[in-house]
């Protein structure tokens, strides 16, 4: 077994000893015996029937590439003449402005602009990898295991009662200067979109910018919704709650919808586990057929979910027209080792 995985056991001794026998348990197995710099065994009497083993092994990490990287020394702003200075700027401009695309083009100037004076950009050669134990083959494993939790959808469904629509619940002064603050505060993610404006630098400043934040999560319920790089999550929170909300207190979902949804993670375990007990106890021959869609969100047809959101679920217009202002015509480009690819639509 060892020859085809083209692994090697260095010899030893017998590694475990009792009165009556001698043992080889313990291996030492490598892939290269060129690389094998010392190994062996240590006696340990009065310790332990088994002998420690040790082994020397020559490990080289491959050269690292030096590379350029871009960053804002923010560490050493006071925060005191940051917040000073955020205080000075024009941020009612933006209220003032008629579209989404102008609030957020104003917004994001100044936003730049005040780092700019207080902690530009700077460029530094790395010239030492940050983890030179974790191969490029591992980073790939991580990349394919780190897959973003999808967010529940909770709510306790039976049919369509005929609510109200959720326009009341999300019209554009629904959105409270303390909503947009728990939520952007609970953000985690440290990404920077195409704006060159992270999570972080709004955070530094958000006593001050708070309402002008506010302001256009409010103006993008009504209007098609522009680039939001780094305050898109908060939106997706916001909008999100409200949704969830709309269908708990109507109880739009089907009682046995158990996907997606909080406090429901174990029903559908339960059900089908109670029913298999009763079909064994009646002597009846059960079949569990488990269908796993391949990116099955990602299917999902866009007109088909608007009609849906519309009419059975009850969706204001100016929420559908949201939504589908977020779904339909995006566009992505990557960004790496400061070079930016072309600009894609998303399909």
């Amino acid at each position: 077994m060892f020859k085809g995985l083209k692994l090697h056991i260095l010899p030893l001794n017998a590694t475990h000893r009792t009165h009556t026998s001698n043992t080889w348990l313990d291996l030492s197995i490598v892939t290269n015996e060129d690389k094998v710099v010392n190994y062996g065994q240590l006696e340990a009497p009065g310790l332990s029937h088994h002998d420690p083993i040790y082994l020397s092994y020559c490990l080289r990490s491959s050269e690292f590439a030096p590379k350029l990287i871009s960053y804002r020394d923010i560490k050493n702003i006071k925060t005191e003449k940051l917040l000073s200075a955020a205080e000075c700027l024009p941020w009612q401009y933006v209220a003032t402005t008629a579209t989404v695309d102008e609030k957020v083009d104003v917004f994001n100037k100044l936003v730049l602009n005040l780092y700019d004076g207080l902690a530009p950009v700077v460029n530094k050669h790395a010239t030492r990898a940050p983890a030179p134990w974790l191969a490029q083959e591992i980073w790939e494993i991580i990349a394919r295991c780190n897959v973003e939790q999808l967010r529940c959808m909770g709510a306790m469904p039976t049919k369509h009662t005929g609510s109200k629509a959720i326009q009341q619940q999300c019209k554009p002064d629904n959105i409270s200067v303390l909503e947009a603050n728990r939520t952007i505060m609970h953000i985690k993610s440290r990404a920077k979109g195409n704006d060159e404006i992270s999570i972080k630098l709004i955070c530094l400043i958000l006593p001050v910018i708070l309402s002008t934040l506010t302001d256009i999560f409010n103006a993008s319920i009504t209007s098609p919704l522009s680039i939001l790089p780094c305050l898109t999550k908060a939106f997706e929170y916001i909008i999100h709650g409200h949704i969830v909300s709309h269908i708990n207190e109507d109880n739009l979902l089907d009682n046995f919808q158990s996907g997606f949804r909080r406090q429901h993670s174990t029903i559908a375990f339960t059900n089908i586990t109670e029913d298999i007990r009763r079909a064994l106890n009646s002597r009846q021959l059960t079949l569990l057929t488990i269908i796993d869609f391949s990116k099955a969100l990602d299917s999902v047809d866009h007109d088909i979910l608007l009609a849906k959101l519309s009419s059975y679920f009850n969706f204001s217009l100016s929420i559908c027209e949201c939504i589908q202002s977020y779904l339909c015509d995006r566009y992505q480009c990557v960004i790496m080792n400061n070079t930016k690819s072309q600009w894609h639509a998303v399909f």
